[in-house]
């Protein structure tokens, strides 16, 4: 029989089927070189929060932001003619500091597994690694939103439905999105390009904003504006889009579980990278494949990869949160 493209034939030790006739050397198992698809997720805040880089040789690992404070009118004063002011005012400047830390993995392979193995080894690594960078960027972002808009000092904007005490109160609806949008405003939390804010949200939530009439699908978007990887639909001026690694809780002692969204404007979070090093996102391989004094015989390579980075809310008020009770199937 010819050879299947894709295919890799291997023989059995044994066969069951003693009355068949056939050679237990003939039995043989099939293998599929190509791989099936594994689950991936749908990573979406990296893409939305804004992006810096700590400028090489600063002698810091940590950036900082600056900002004006907000406008104060009474800073402007009635004049008398021929009097000078003997009070000045000047520019208050708020803080915001993001400390880099390095991170990475590194995988060992034996030279015999890249001579002889069927699979590529090697390309696998390099996948599971990218993946897995990404994921921990994704993870650094949510988790940080989460815990500085569960402070105290952020409650404003915080929409905590799983407070409520009938359960069926405790699912998002698109007025919660109408409200988080006031909310922003309100605090004139800046839209992104076209006017608009963003809702990430967990395909759970998603579930529950869908069952409004209101709800207006991507799909049906009259005019060409820019959708946003994973952008499922808007509702009025909230562009939603769908993430499937949420920040998971629970709430009610136990009892029920929630997901958090985030409905959030320019400038509320960001990531810092190290300039002219790689990205979470895009981490370059380092591939150590030469014979040194930890293996003078070159008898295995390693593969790996770091980077530097750091993720921070620039501004609790330019973002607002949204804690719901997780709907079941």
């Amino acid at each position: 029989m010819a050879a299947t493209t894709g295919f890799i034939r291997t023989t059995s030790g044994s066969s069951t089927e003693a009355s068949s006739g056939l050679n237990s050397s003939r039995i043989s198992e099939v293998f599929n070189k190509n791989f099936l698809k594994h689950a991936v997720d749908r990573l979406v805040l990296a893409e939305l929060v804004e992006k810096f880089d700590l400028p090489k040789n600063a002698g810091t690992m940590t950036m900082r932001f600056f900002r004006r404070g907000a406008a104060n009118v009474d800073n402007v004063r009635s004049l008398t003619e021929g009097t000078p002011l003997t009070d000045f005012t000047h520019t208050t400047l708020e803080i915001v500091e993001a400390t880099l830390a390095q991170y990475g993995d590194v995988s060992k392979i034996s030279d015999t597994r890249v001579a002889t193995d069927l699979i590529k080894q090697l390309e696998l690594e390099t996948e599971r690694m990218g993946e897995e960078a990404a994921l921990y960027l994704d993870n650094q972002i949510r988790d940080e939103i989460y815990t500085t808009m569960s402070a105290g000092a952020n409650s404003a904007q915080l929409i905590d439905l799983t407070a409520e005490s009938a359960s069926a109160d405790r699912t998002v609806e698109l007025q919660d999105l109408d409200k988080a949008c006031s909310i922003l405003k309100e605090n004139r939390a800046p839209t992104f390009a076209g006017g608009h804010y963003v809702a990430v949200v967990s395909p759970r939530l998603s579930y529950d904003l869908r069952q409004d009439t209101k709800w207006v699908n991507v799909s049906s978007y009259s005019d060409k504006e820019k959708i946003y990887n994973g952008e499922i639909g808007k509702f009025f001026n909230v562009k939603v889009v769908e993430q499937t690694n949420p920040k998971e809780f629970d709430h009610n002692s136990g009892t029920g579980n929630g997901h958090a969204a985030f409905v959030f404007g320019k400038e509320f979070a960001g990531t810092v990278k190290l300039a002219g090093s790689t990205s979470p996102l895009k981490p370059q391989l380092i591939i150590n494949d030469k014979a040194d004094k930890s293996d003078p015989l070159d008898q295995y390579l390693t593969a790996g990869y770091k980077f530097y980075c750091a993720s921070k809310v620039l501004n609790p008020k330019f973002g607002v949160m949204i804690k719901a009770n997780k709907v079941t199937f």
